[in-house]
């Protein structure tokens, strides 16, 4: 629901420009006429939403002493005032942000940052005061942004480095418990969607009595499908959004499947204003 209507979350995945290099530090400057392009091409079709990342796994932000708690957004203190002009660029081309704080999909946390945030309550703490809160307070006004979304967000678990129960606790530890909508990935195994694939279900299969986004999936991985057969498949079925995998190395490719669900109508509106 947005503003009291049903809507569909059509759009892709605008990961990065520099992986973990993208926000404070001063970083922004340097990639945001590149992330203004992506939404240029982005708000011709147009994409209600897009899906990137903030922190990855705190390579260069947030900042941390010695013994892993936070101390500050960044060394230079510019985090939140980059992610506050990334969301006025979105404003301006009718998009709305989603942002994913962390990846623990993989795992390349060399300096265990990310990983006593997870492991370590106390540290998980000090994040939320020094950083996650005052991110969302000077967020909150801006129209493009949900910002309850802003602390369920993290991505994956790297392999069997965690363990179910740890992501739970990190998770539900930021947002007191609640969830707003689950995500899935898919992606094809030799031309094949396994048996659990969103690809071969319905929304309701899944049980969940919570809206469901598919997150992660591209052509190449699509099972033989076409964008088109893809996105129409995500929004037909039941499911509350789309997003394309990813749109800065295949925008061309997948803005056509953005575009051929446009005008549907019958699980929510797809095109609104912000």
């Amino acid at each position: 629901m947005l503003k009291g209507e049903h809507v569909f979350l059509s759009g892709g995945n605008l990961p990065w420009i520099n992986y973990a290099y993208d926000f404070g530090n001063n970083q922004w400057a340097g990639v945001k006429s590149r992330v203004e392009n992506q939404m240029k091409y982005n708000s011709l079709r147009p994409p209600l939403s897009n899906r990137l990342w903030i922190h990855i796994q705190g390579e260069t932000s947030p900042q941390f002493d010695n013994n892993g708690y936070v101390i500050a957004t960044d060394m230079q203190g510019t985090l939140i005032s980059d992610v506050q002009d990334m969301l006025n660029l979105a404003q301006r081309y009718d998009i709305l942000v989603i942002p994913t704080l962390w990846n623990a999909a993989v795992d390349q946390d060399r300096s265990h940052r990310l990983d006593g945030l997870i492991v370590d309550t106390r540290k998980l703490t000090s994040y939320i005061q020094v950083v996650l809160t005052p991110l969302v307070r000077a967020s909150n006004p801006d129209p493009c942004f949900d910002t309850t979304r802003l602390q369920n967000s993290g991505a994956g678990w790297a392999g069997k480095k965690y363990n179910f129960q740890q992501m739970l606790r990190e998770i539900f530890f930021q947002t007191q418990g609640k969830l707003d909508f689950y995500q899935f990935h898919s992606y094809s195994w030799q031309g094949k969607f396994d048996n659990v694939s969103p690809f071969l279900h319905q929304w309701r299969d899944y049980g969940t009595g919570k809206p469901i986004v598919i997150g992660e999936f591209n052509r190449q991985d699509g099972g033989g499908r076409t964008m088109n057969q893809l996105f129409e498949y995500v929004y037909r079925h039941g499911y509350s959004g789309a997003w394309s995998w990813d749109l800065v190395s295949q925008g061309q490719d997948q803005r056509g499947g953005i575009s051929h669900i446009r005008n549907y109508s019958g699980n929510g509106k797809i095109a609104i204003d912000i």
